[in-house]
């Protein structure tokens, strides 16, 4: 059994108490994927690769927006500011939103990995709409309409990520 699951729905708030600690320098977005990818098993891996099945993954920016403080909410939200926008160095690419960040971030670890024509689908993202937290004030449903609003606007556009133009490898 993997010692860092890749969670299924809903399990996910249990994953986030886990400090970042492996692939900073990729894409800080996501530190622990490159563990997630090798606990799930390169041969698991290498069955999607051999079988033109594609790696599906579960989004959650708000999450990773609590987790790293430095993220401003705008980037969270596909809030589209002059200056709202995140460079980065190692892929050379600017980043306007957290959702294409976190799927670049997948699509960069699989390419590491030797996987680069793997297919990354996204099954479930959003943002909730409140928490029991008193310090959670983002987690409100006007935030969550901005969140599903700015989605599917990004995704009507099919611009795709950085990294996967019109949801292809550049």
């Amino acid at each position: 059994m993997p010692t860092h699951p890749l969670l299924p729905p809903r399990q996910h708030h249990h994953h986030l108490r886990r400090q970042p600690n492996s692939i900073d320098d990729l894409l800080p977005a996501i530190a622990n994927l490159h563990l997630s990818l090798l606990d799930l098993g390169i041969r698991k891996i290498t069955f999607l690769h051999d079988t033109n099945s594609s790696f599906f993954i579960n989004l959650y920016p708000y999450n990773l927006y609590r987790l790293r403080p430095e993220i401003p909410l705008g980037i969270a939200l596909f809030q589209d500011y002059p200056f709202n926008f995140r460079d980065a160095f190692t892929t050379c690419v600017r980043y306007r939103n957290l959702f294409d960040v976190m799927v670049d971030a997948v699509v960069s670890a699989l390419a590491v990995a030797g996987y680069e024509t793997v297919p990354v689908v996204v099954t479930e993202t959003g943002w909730p709409r409140a928490s029991s937290a008193a310090n959670e004030f983002e987690a409100n449903a006007e935030y969550a309409e901005i969140y599903l609003w700015r989605l599917v606007k990004h995704l009507k556009s099919r611009m795709g990520t950085p990294l996967l133009r019109e949801g292809r490898r550049e």
